[in-house]
């Protein structure tokens, strides 16, 4: 029963009982991944032409969903995807398509050319610059966007500053090119007397003080004379 199925992170066997086949797969969400694919199974749309075809042959009383592993680190999750796919051949003789976990290939290629995916993939991402203000490395880029509902290519973009913009969903890059020439915001003087310095991320400033930016900008332009306390020191003044 599905009811059974823990709903944190790990890594899960789908098995087809009449070939003993099986398909590994990992989840932050290990029953709301289950629910995904038994869906797409059911709606004759699964993204894994070989599981699909055994699934309409065989009927859906045919498979069993098992929890391989527990991964308490997300972030672990790929890793041991991999470990799994590796010893149990679940590309050579079950029904994954791509040999490396986390994805989309659908060809086999060398060893070398695994040993070289897998390096990629693993690399840390140094400098992205959070919604929040906050730097942070990033371990795996391509599972990161996959937990954070962002895409890939365009934090890829960001990474290597080719990105039409300075920011996507709220992220930049220290390196990127536009983000020398984004605006700081000095004179900012607090509540209690104190000058602010120089603010490089109005909206993340604003979010952590509790303020609304559009009135912060206002007060810097001279539109308002204060927001909750918040004034602005001009020169001259």
């Amino acid at each position: 029963m599905s009811s059974s199925i823990p709903r944190t992170s790990g890594i899960y066997k789908i098995a087809c009982l009449p070939t003993g086949k099986i398909y590994i797969g990992s989840a932050v969400n290990l029953r709301q991944r289950w629910s995904d694919h038994r869906k797409a199974l059911r709606g004759n749309y699964h993204r894994n032409v070989h599981l699909q075809r055994a699934w309409n042959k065989y009927g859906e009383s045919a498979f069993v969903f098992e929890v391989a592993e527990l991964v308490m680190f997300v972030e672990h999750l790929i890793e041991r995807e991999q470990y799994w796919m590796d010893t149990t051949h679940a590309c050579e003789d079950g029904f994954n398509i791509a040999p490396i976990a986390g994805s989309q290939l659908g060809m086999k290629y060398g060893p070398e050319y695994g040993v070289a995916a897998r390096e990629r993939q693993a690399r840390t991402y140094e400098g992205f610059i959070d919604p929040d203000g906050n730097e942070v490395a990033i371990y795996n880029l391509w599972d990161f966007c996959k937990r954070m509902g962002l895409a890939h290519s365009a934090m890829h973009r960001l990474f290597y500053g080719q990105s039409r913009t300075k920011s996507y969903k709220g992220w930049t890059h220290r390196d990127h090119p536009w983000v020398g020439r984004a605006q700081v915001w000095d004179g900012f003087i607090a509540p209690n007397g104190m000058p602010a310095g120089s603010i490089y991320n109005l909206a993340a400033f604003c979010r952590q003080h509790g303020l609304e930016e559009s009135k912060m900008r206002a007060v810097h332009k001279g539109e308002r004379r204060h927001h909750r306390g918040w004034t602005v020191q001009r020169d001259g003044i």
